[in-house]
């Protein structure tokens, strides 16, 4: 297994990480096109950019305080964290799993048969739910201006909030506080 890094000012485009090898895009450094599959792993640090990623096949993403990633998929058992002061925009989530942790943000995401947690800090804008598995905001979370459309589903735990702005479709809503 080895580390490969993205220093400042290095941009590197289609890059394939898998079998346990991991990409690491440090401040000012950029990734384009990467496909992280086969238990591969990135991490997007402080300054560091991730766009137009493929995470698949039991791989993981990991975006920290100051990193962003943009136009991400994530496919089977793919999985993606965003933490603290770490930002993801318009993430398509296929058949894996997104988690917002505290003072984590993702806007624009895409829940077609994926799951998204938002934990307590993290916060969802503008999310759009198809998938049965959903979105699930915890005690903390907030998800705000969320559509829910047909096979949709969000459960939104005690402590959670979430703003409804569309439900065209009876998508189900679960919510611990009535």
């Amino acid at each position: 297994m080895a580390d490969y890094y993205i220093s400042s000012g290095i941009v590197e485009d289609g890059v394939f990480v898998l079998n346990g090898n991991s990409m690491i895009v440090l401040s000012g450094g950029t990734a384009e096109n990467t496909r992280v599959t086969s238990n591969g792993n990135m991490i997007v640090s402080n300054g560091g950019c991730a766009n137009s990623t493929l995470i698949g096949s039991s791989a993981s993403m990991i975006v920290s305080e100051g990193g962003s990633a943009n136009e991400t998929t994530i496919d089977f058992a793919g999985n993606m964290i965003i933490l603290k002061g770490g930002i993801a925009s318009n993430t398509f989530v296929d058949q894996g799993s997104l988690t917002v942790s505290c003072g984590g943000r993702v806007d624009g995401t895409i829940l077609d048969y994926g799951r998204l947690t938002i934990s307590s800090g993290g916060i969802a804008n503008n999310t759009t739910i198809n998938s049965l598995y959903g979105a699930y905001v915890l005690d903390g979370g907030v998800a705000n201006n969320t559509t829910v459309n047909y096979g949709g589903y969000i459960d939104i735990g005690s402590g959670g909030t979430a703003t409804i702005a569309f439900n065209p479709w009876q998508g189900n809503i679960v919510s611990a506080t009535g």
